[in-house]
């Protein structure tokens, strides 16, 4: 039975279908959802001088390969993740849940185990709730083409079940021929650009 002061979070992630999970013991029920529970965990956000440099990052092992490859070709990248936090009161009793962090998907890494995965998220809250467009088969470092999609498409072939859509792991399924996206971005999201006139010294 879950300590009476034992904290516990609620996870919300907003893919095309809703999943709610928590890592309580047990299926909590709040606000007339359900949320099942699952071996989550995170690490504190880490902040950079300002607020919105925060970053939270969520992982689970022991996934089922098939729910991972279903979350993985939904592209995750920019899907909405809130997180909360209570308290247990009673054995059947807690606190009302009180958010801990909101934001969206950054990136995803995945590793194959034996009839498993391992996934984890890394979350930004940095104006993620703006909502500013941007045409995602244009400017987007990941891969836009879902896993083992026929022409035209990612056209894989091989034995591996799941891929996280990055540059490192077509290139580990041989596949960068495939490769839709422009891998070069994050190498440049930090780096201070300089136009029009020449830089003063």
């Amino acid at each position: 039975m879950t300590d009476p002061i034992q904290p516990f979070h609620l996870y919300d992630f907003y893919f095309s279908q809703t999943v709610r999970l928590t890592d309580a013991d047990r299926y909590v029920f709040w606000q007339a959802n359900t949320y099942a529970p699952f071996p989550i965990s995170f690490d504190a956000p880490a902040k950079d001088r300002e607020p919105q440099g925060s970053m939270l990052r969520i992982g689970a092992s022991g996934v089922d390969r098939s729910i991972a490859a279903m979350i993985l070709n939904d592209a995750p990248q920019g899907r909405r993740v809130t997180m909360r936090r209570a308290l247990w009161t009673s054995p059947g009793s807690y606190t009302a849940p009180a958010i801990m962090y909101d934001g969206k998907i950054d990136s995803v890494s995945i590793a194959e185990e034996m009839g498993t995965a391992s996934v984890s998220f890394e979350i930004r809250n940095d104006f993620a709730l703006w909502e500013k467009s941007m045409p995602r088969g244009m400017y987007s470092s990941t891969c836009n083409w879902i896993f083992m999609s026929t022409t035209p498409g990612c056209q894989y072939t091989g034995a591996a079940s799941l891929c996280n859509r990055t540059w490192e792991r077509c290139a580990e399924l041989a596949n960068t021929g495939r490769f839709r996206g422009f891998r070069h971005l994050p190498e440049i999201e930090d780096k201070e650009m300089w136009w029009g006139r020449k830089q003063a010294v």
